[in-house]
């Protein structure tokens, strides 16, 4: 587990430094001759620049979303037959669906 710190002043954007942050930890990874996997935020990191840097190195990422009007809206566009089941290696399924 790589874990980044950055100490700022209380009144910056929590969103401030998670993309610089991102690459810190990539880079020590690499430098131990490991790879960035996972990458797991709340709906702070849920941006397109995080998200296509997490594409480009292929690093898995779980980001919470906030729900409001346009998700909701794009959520219900999706037709029932899109949804599929989540499974994991530890069950067959766990009973939640992705689309």
């Amino acid at each position: 587990m790589i874990n980044t710190v950055d100490i700022r002043r209380g009144n910056v954007s929590p969103q401030r430094g998670i993309l610089n942050r991102l690459k810190k930890a990539t880079a020590q990874a690499k430098a131990t001759e490991k790879v960035l996997a996972y990458f797991r935020s709340d709906s702070v990191a849920y941006r397109v620049d995080i998200m296509t840097y997490c594409d480009r190195n292929k690093i898995r990422y779980f980001i919470s979303g906030d729900k409001d009007v346009a998700v909701k809206k794009r959520i219900a566009m999706i037709k029932e037959s899109e949804w599929k089941m989540l499974e994991d290696k530890y069950s067959k399924n766990i009973n939640t669906k992705w689309a």
